[in-house]
């Protein structure tokens, strides 16, 4: 993970991170498995100053995550809905603060390409 100061769409100047992430399955869009995918992140430490940003969750080497994500205006890929396209899972697939499953989400992400076909 890479932190640096960068100006948002705002003018504001945040602190962001940019994370490696390496594609294991995908659900949807054109990313395939084994890719690597630099995900931006607000928020992180630069020169020991910490953002951290209440709706967005930081993420941590080696944990398995759904990532639902958008492409910015500038061309990078962020989490879709901020924090919100970032489901946590446990070791038994099961996502952290609700009731649904990794195969739950498998399944509405597979409905909802077959509705729209």
């Amino acid at each position: 993970m890479e932190s640096g100061y960068q100006r948002n769409e705002f003018g504001d100047v945040l602190i962001v991170s940019h994370v490696q992430v390496r594609v294991r399955e995908v659900l949807k869009g054109a990313s395939s498995p084994g890719e690597e995918l630099t995900l931006q992140l607000e928020g992180g430490t630069v020169d020991g100053i910490t953002l951290r940003v209440s709706d967005m969750q930081s993420l941590t080497p080696g944990e398995e995550v759904v990532l639902f994500i958008d492409q910015a205006s500038n061309g990078s890929k962020v989490p879709h809905l901020r924090g919100k396209g970032i489901l946590k899972s446990d070791a038994n697939g099961r996502i952290q603060g609700s009731n649904l499953t990794v195969d739950d989400v498998r399944r509405a992400v597979a409905g909802s390409a077959r509705a729209r076909s």
